[in-house]
């Protein structure tokens, strides 16, 4: 998948936007309501360990193996693997398809937001970012794990942020949709709790329309 160096943001976003109460039911992979998860806080050295074998994993034949085709994004099986192995590094556990619906919705959403004409531009992006990295740089603890994962990879952070220019870009963007949906919710007020439920059901219709194709089951069955 272009410019999917996987990390710790990555998960976040994934895993966020699964809470909301969306899952596979309308698809071909199933997800369990309540991912296995052990709290578990790692150590800046295991972080960085971490950061050492996601470099590998990149530079390993799996990013030439492609595995799901959603619209016109190639997930490989590099970008699987990568996303399972940051989860379980913060005691969550994804299985393969797991991981392959979480990119389908994460697809689904940009498709969205682009078809109703709210898919975040350049310059918005950049400002997005800017902010987001403000707000790490504020929080000691998220800046020495995102600084330990970098130091693994030997990449700076300007690096970073500009291989993951199209995931933050995807991220706005599900924030956006969000906003957009709400304010044609009257009940977004009156009943947040109803809101939610209609938003969750609106992004599920996404899921179950999404342009996706298996390439490699044999993968994903393994």
């Amino acid at each position: 998948m272009k410019n999917k160096s996987i990390i710790l943001l990555v998960c976040v976003f994934i895993l966020s936007i699964a809470a909301t109460g969306v899952y596979a039911s309308t698809t071909p992979f199933e997800i369990p309501r309540n991912v296995p998860t052990e709290k578990q806080e790692p150590s800046l050295e295991q972080v960085t360990q971490n950061g050492q074998e996601i470099q590998d994993l990149l530079q390993s034949d799996l990013g030439e193996k492609p595995v799901v085709k959603v619209f016109d994004e190639i997930i490989t099986a590099a970008d699987i693997e990568l996303v399972r192995k940051s989860a379980k590094l913060h005691g969550k556990q994804l299985t393969k398809d797991d991981v392959v619906s979480y990119y389908v919705l994460q697809q689904a959403v940009a498709a969205e937001a682009k078809k109703l004409g709210i898919y975040p531009s350049k310059s918005e992006t950049k400002e997005f970012i800017e902010n987001t990295f403000e707000k790490i740089r504020n929080n000691n603890s998220i800046y020495k794990e995102v600084a330990a994962e970098l130091k693994g990879r030997g990449v700076s952070e300007q690096e970073y942020i500009e291989s993951r220019f199209d995931e933050y870009r995807d991220l706005l963007a599900a924030y956006k949709l969000k906003n957009h949906i709400a304010k044609e919710m009257e009940l977004a007020k009156k009943d947040p709790a109803k809101a939610n439920e209609i938003y969750s059901n609106y992004l599920d219709q996404l899921v179950k329309d999404a342009e996706y194709k298996i390439i490699d089951k044999g993968y994903l069955n393994n």
